[in-house]
């Protein structure tokens, strides 16, 4: 079964995360998770640096290995 995987580091993102089976939340400038999207998302997956490093880490840790964001249902 395909997965819909969305990245998103802003509230503008919110509608389309919401449709994904896989939301991931690309942090800051700061090196933080914006905190409107994690306060709805609070099980998402954030990347562990800033866009666009944190979005490129993220999206090689997926193609790496699809099957570890598909069978976890918790994150960061």
């Amino acid at each position: 079964r395909p997965y819909v995987i969305a990245l998103g580091d802003a509230p503008m993102d919110s509608e389309f995360l919401a449709l994904a089976d896989i939301p991931i939340i690309v942090c800051g400038p700061n090196g933080r998770p914006d905190r409107t999207l994690h306060a709805r998302f609070p099980d998402a997956f954030v990347t562990g640096a800033p866009a666009p490093f944190g979005w490129a880490d993220m999206i090689n840790s997926i193609l790496d290995d699809p099957t570890r964001f598909a069978d976890e249902s918790a994150c960061n």
